[in-house]
């Protein structure tokens, strides 16, 4: 009976020839820390290997991602060049309807309407004198991120300075204005 069981397990058996000695030493020392033998570590490792679906070739495999990879890369690079196309061209229109918005804004100001007894005016300014005690010429300027190239917005921001100081909350101080209280 005991030579019929060394038959079998020994046309069931496989010869392997590591590389080198120090890889051998590394499998056993592996399998002794994983509590088994250095057989049972083989087939355990090779067993996981097809239990993962991998194929014969893990090159072939990676090759294969990569290659997936590079083609979605591609996509996305051509989809953020089209968004990149869009957003500039709605940076390019905001910018416009903003500026014939300042430009509405300002014509109300400078032209003298009298039929309009109510306007708009700039939210930022007044917001500007009830949060300073005094603000200067030069400041309000800055601090509303106007170009000082643009007359037509200085004109404005001046008239509206005018009409509040006509209306009684502002007052003209040396170098600026103040918010009266």
């Amino acid at each position: 009976m005991v030579l019929n069981k060394t038959k079998t397990s020994r046309k069931r058996s496989i010869t392997v020839y590591p590389p080198t000695q120090q890889m051998k030493e590394n499998w056993f020392k592996i399998a002794k820390q994983e509590g088994q033998s250095v057989s049972n570590f083989v087939i355990e490792v090779i067993e996981s290997y097809i239990q993962d679906g991998n194929s014969a070739n893990p090159k072939k495999n990676l090759l294969k991602n990569i290659e997936t990879i590079q083609e979605q890369n591609e996509t996305l690079r051509c989809e953020n060049i089209e968004l990149q196309k869009k957003v500039d061209t709605l940076d390019t229109l905001t910018n416009r309807y903003e500026e014939q918005l300042q430009s509405n804004r300002n014509k109300a100001f400078i032209e003298n309407d009298n039929k309009a007894r109510i306007r708009d005016y700039q939210k930022n300014l007044s917001e500007l004198f009830l949060q300073k005690t005094s603000i200067s010429e030069n400041e309000i300027i800055d601090l509303l991120h106007i170009d000082p190239q643009d007359t037509e917005t200085l004109k404005a921001i001046n008239k509206q300075i005018e009409e509040l100081e006509d209306y009684g909350v502002l007052q003209k101080i040396r170098g600026g204005w103040r918010w009266k209280k």
